[in-house]
């Protein structure tokens, strides 16, 4: 078996582990969070499965050097996943399935407008953490998780993917 298919349920399988303190204790109870920031929750996670997917089918479509690369940015996308899923267990909510899979991601022509395509799903998840940072009343591990999500998106991912595609992206 593919060990990527695998990956996904295993971090998903780690995010339900108990977050323990120093002391081996479990923590206190969490906050209860709105339905806003629930619903907030859910659109990063649902934004990060599917950047994960389409990553994913990149890898499978396109392999040799620029499978490598997709095959990163695939794993990054299980590791952001699992961090996510993490938020959803420490408040004691349930992890959403992804609404992404193989029959509703976005397919690519080339490795080229692959790299394009995952750019911009970049800026667009951008936008969305720039949005869900704003207005919200968030808990610290909340804004502290979606701050280090949209930073990671300009120091690593868009310079690695804008680092090999052929056509900048338009930034608006």
């Amino acid at each position: 078996m593919d060990r990527r298919r695998l990956i996904p349920p295993l971090l998903l399988c780690l995010a339900l582990v108990p977050s323990c303190d120093d002391g081996g204790k479990p923590r206190p109870e969490p906050e209860k969070l709105t339905a806003e920031v629930v619903g907030s929750l859910e659109e990063a996670l649902q934004a990060e499965f599917l950047a994960q997917q389409t990553a994913f089918l990149a890898t499978e479509d396109f392999g040799g050097e620029s499978g490598a690369l997709f095959d990163q940015l695939h794993e990054d996308a299980n590791r952001r996943t699992a961090e996510l899923a993490r938020l959803f267990t420490a408040y004691d909510l349930v992890v959403p399935a992804s609404d992404w899979n193989v029959t509703n991601v976005p397919r690519f022509a080339d490795a080229g407008a692959a790299r394009r395509g995952l750019i911009e799903q970049e800026l667009e998840r951008r936008r969305l953490y720039d949005e869900l940072l704003v207005g919200q009343d968030l808990p610290a591990d909340v804004a502290w998780t979606w701050e280090r999500l949209r930073r990671r998106i300009d120091e690593e991912r868009l310079p690695l993917l804008e680092g090999t595609a052929s056509e900048p992206p338009s930034v608006e």
